[in-house]
């Protein structure tokens, strides 16, 4: 990454108003925000990319967050953080540096 480039985030997610909130937050810090809305397009923008971090929902269609997240192991060690209703303790190996419980929109981050 050059110095003048901005930190890529990927946020892959089907809840098209939270990844636009997201997007909308860590614009002006500075971040350039991409989104994928379900599970095959975020794998193959995972892969296709450098990412300073992932926000990973673990329910998209066509593809878990937890199969994407898979993948994205097998060519990096990004962090991702996984957004999901289930409690950690049931997917202990997923290989996710953080676990967020699953979030609306309006309180994604106030969490």
């Amino acid at each position: 990454m050059n110095a003048n480039a901005r930190p890529r985030l990927l946020v892959i997610d089907d809840d098209k108003k939270l990844c636009r909130l997201i997007a909308d937050y860590l614009t002006p810090m500075g971040y350039e925000v991409s989104m994928a809305h379900t599970g095959p397009e975020g794998a193959s923008q995972a892969a296709g990319s450098a990412w300073v971090a992932v926000i990973l929902d673990g329910m998209l269609p066509g593809m878990d967050g937890f199969e994407v997240l898979k993948r994205i192991r097998k060519t990096s060690d990004v962090p991702v953080l996984i957004a999901h209703r289930a409690r950690r303790r049931g997917r202990p190996d997923c290989g996710a540096g953080d676990w967020r419980g699953r979030l609306s929109a309006e309180n994604f981050f106030n969490a």
